[in-house]
Protein backbone atom coordinates (compact mmCIF):
# COMPACT_ATOMS: atom_id res chain seq x y z
CA UNK A 1 0.00 0.00 0.00
CA UNK A 2 1.23 3.17 -1.22
CA UNK A 3 0.77 6.52 0.55
CA UNK A 4 0.54 9.59 -1.73
CA UNK A 5 1.36 12.89 0.13
CA UNK A 6 -1.21 14.65 1.13
CA UNK A 7 0.33 18.39 -0.93
CA UNK A 8 3.84 18.87 -3.05
CA UNK A 9 4.77 22.53 -3.42
CA UNK A 10 7.12 23.78 -6.53
CA UNK A 11 10.37 22.67 -4.50
CA UNK A 12 9.21 19.19 -4.15
CA UNK A 13 8.71 19.41 -0.66
CA UNK A 14 5.42 16.94 0.86
CA UNK A 15 3.46 17.61 3.70
CA UNK A 16 2.27 14.10 5.76
CA UNK A 17 -0.85 12.93 6.04
CA UNK A 18 -3.09 13.97 9.02
CA UNK A 19 -5.30 11.81 10.64
CA UNK A 20 -8.91 10.82 9.18
CA UNK A 21 -11.59 12.81 10.22
CA UNK A 22 -14.68 10.33 10.36
CA UNK A 23 -17.98 11.79 9.94
CA UNK A 24 -20.86 9.84 10.75
CA UNK A 25 -24.36 10.29 8.90
CA UNK A 26 -26.64 9.60 11.81
CA UNK A 27 -30.58 8.68 11.43
CA UNK A 28 -32.84 10.09 13.87
CA UNK A 29 -34.32 7.93 16.41
CA UNK A 30 -38.39 6.96 16.75
CA UNK A 31 -40.52 9.42 17.97
CA UNK A 32 -41.56 7.82 21.53
CA UNK A 33 -45.32 6.75 22.09
CA UNK A 34 -46.86 7.95 25.70
CA UNK A 35 -48.92 5.94 27.33
CA UNK A 36 -50.79 6.95 30.54
CA UNK A 37 -53.70 8.78 31.67
CA UNK A 38 -55.37 11.51 30.27
CA UNK A 39 -56.82 13.55 33.26
CA UNK A 40 -56.22 13.68 36.89
CA UNK A 41 -56.38 15.65 40.38
CA UNK A 42 -53.89 18.70 41.34
CA UNK A 43 -51.26 16.64 43.56
CA UNK A 44 -51.66 13.39 42.61
CA UNK A 45 -49.28 11.20 40.88
CA UNK A 46 -49.63 10.11 37.48
CA UNK A 47 -47.33 6.95 35.67
CA UNK A 48 -47.07 7.23 32.13
CA UNK A 49 -44.64 4.44 29.78
CA UNK A 50 -42.76 5.67 27.00
CA UNK A 51 -42.17 3.03 24.44
CA UNK A 52 -40.61 2.96 21.00
CA UNK A 53 -37.37 4.20 21.97
CA UNK A 54 -35.19 3.02 19.42
CA UNK A 55 -32.65 4.39 17.17
CA UNK A 56 -32.49 3.02 13.88
CA UNK A 57 -28.40 2.80 14.08
CA UNK A 58 -28.36 1.04 17.42
CA UNK A 59 -26.91 4.73 18.61
CA UNK A 60 -27.05 5.62 22.75
CA UNK A 61 -30.07 7.53 23.04
CA UNK A 62 -31.41 10.51 25.33
CA UNK A 63 -34.84 11.19 26.03
CA UNK A 64 -36.28 15.20 27.10
CA UNK A 65 -40.03 15.21 28.32
CA UNK A 66 -41.27 18.38 28.74
CA UNK A 67 -44.26 17.99 31.09
CA UNK A 68 -46.05 21.69 30.13
CA UNK A 69 -45.90 23.07 34.04
CA UNK A 70 -41.83 24.49 33.19
CA UNK A 71 -40.39 20.87 34.83
CA UNK A 72 -38.48 18.77 32.24
CA UNK A 73 -36.79 15.54 32.52
CA UNK A 74 -34.29 13.86 30.52
CA UNK A 75 -32.11 10.42 30.56
CA UNK A 76 -30.69 7.68 29.33
CA UNK A 77 -33.16 4.99 27.05
CA UNK A 78 -32.11 1.50 27.74
CA UNK A 79 -32.00 -0.92 25.30
CA UNK A 80 -35.67 -2.25 26.13
CA UNK A 81 -36.57 0.44 24.10
CA UNK A 82 -39.16 1.80 26.89
CA UNK A 83 -38.84 4.00 30.06
CA UNK A 84 -41.14 4.62 32.84
CA UNK A 85 -41.75 8.37 34.52
CA UNK A 86 -44.43 9.58 37.24
CA UNK A 87 -45.24 13.44 37.62
CA UNK A 88 -47.65 15.29 39.52
CA UNK A 89 -49.03 18.64 38.42
CA UNK A 90 -50.05 21.38 41.48
CA UNK A 91 -52.78 23.64 39.32
CA UNK A 92 -56.15 22.38 37.76
CA UNK A 93 -55.07 23.03 34.06
CA UNK A 94 -54.85 21.72 30.44
CA UNK A 95 -50.70 20.32 29.90
CA UNK A 96 -49.45 19.31 26.73
CA UNK A 97 -46.58 16.45 27.52
CA UNK A 98 -43.93 17.00 25.06
CA UNK A 99 -41.05 13.64 24.71
CA UNK A 100 -38.49 13.04 21.93
CA UNK A 101 -35.53 11.30 21.24
CA UNK A 102 -31.99 12.47 20.78
CA UNK A 103 -29.07 9.60 19.73
CA UNK A 104 -25.58 10.36 20.42
CA UNK A 105 -24.72 12.62 17.54
CA UNK A 106 -27.47 14.73 17.57
CA UNK A 107 -30.03 13.22 15.42
CA UNK A 108 -33.18 14.16 16.96
CA UNK A 109 -36.81 12.71 16.66
CA UNK A 110 -39.75 14.61 16.35
CA UNK A 111 -41.64 15.90 19.63
CA UNK A 112 -45.05 13.39 20.28
CA UNK A 113 -47.49 15.14 22.49
CA UNK A 114 -50.24 13.88 24.98
CA UNK A 115 -52.87 15.95 26.23
CA UNK A 116 -53.10 15.97 30.36
CA UNK A 117 -56.63 17.57 32.01
CA UNK A 118 -55.54 18.12 36.03
CA UNK A 119 -58.96 19.28 37.25
CA UNK A 120 -60.29 19.11 40.47
CA UNK A 121 -64.07 17.69 39.16
CA UNK A 122 -65.53 14.88 38.36
CA UNK A 123 -63.87 14.50 35.34
CA UNK A 124 -61.03 13.09 37.39
CA UNK A 125 -61.61 9.57 37.97
CA UNK A 126 -63.61 8.75 41.22
CA UNK A 127 -63.80 5.03 41.76
CA UNK A 128 -61.48 3.86 44.27
CA UNK A 129 -60.76 0.40 41.89
CA UNK A 130 -60.40 2.76 38.82
CA UNK A 131 -57.80 4.93 41.14
CA UNK A 132 -56.08 1.83 42.15
CA UNK A 133 -55.93 0.88 38.55
CA UNK A 134 -53.73 4.76 37.57
CA UNK A 135 -50.30 2.87 38.86
CA UNK A 136 -51.01 0.43 35.97
CA UNK A 137 -51.90 2.64 32.84
CA UNK A 138 -52.17 0.31 30.47
CA UNK A 139 -54.86 -1.83 32.18
CA UNK A 140 -56.34 1.64 33.43
CA UNK A 141 -56.77 2.49 29.63
CA UNK A 142 -58.68 -0.62 28.86
CA UNK A 143 -60.91 -0.35 31.44
CA UNK A 144 -61.58 3.17 30.86
CA UNK A 145 -62.09 2.97 27.34
CA UNK A 146 -64.57 -0.13 28.06
CA UNK A 147 -66.49 1.89 30.57
CA UNK A 148 -66.50 4.91 28.69
CA UNK A 149 -68.26 2.79 25.79
CA UNK A 150 -70.67 1.42 28.29
CA UNK A 151 -71.60 4.77 28.74
CA UNK A 152 -70.73 4.12 32.65
CA UNK A 153 -67.79 7.01 32.85
CA UNK A 154 -68.06 9.94 30.63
Amino acid sequence: FMKLPLAKDINDFESEWTEPYIIKISNPPNAPNIDGPSTGKPGNICNYNFTNCFDPDGDSVTYYVDWGDGEIDEGNVDSSGSFSLSHSWNETNDYVIKAKLIDEYGAESDWIEYEVTITKTARAINIPFLNWLQKYPNLYLILQTLLQRLGLQS
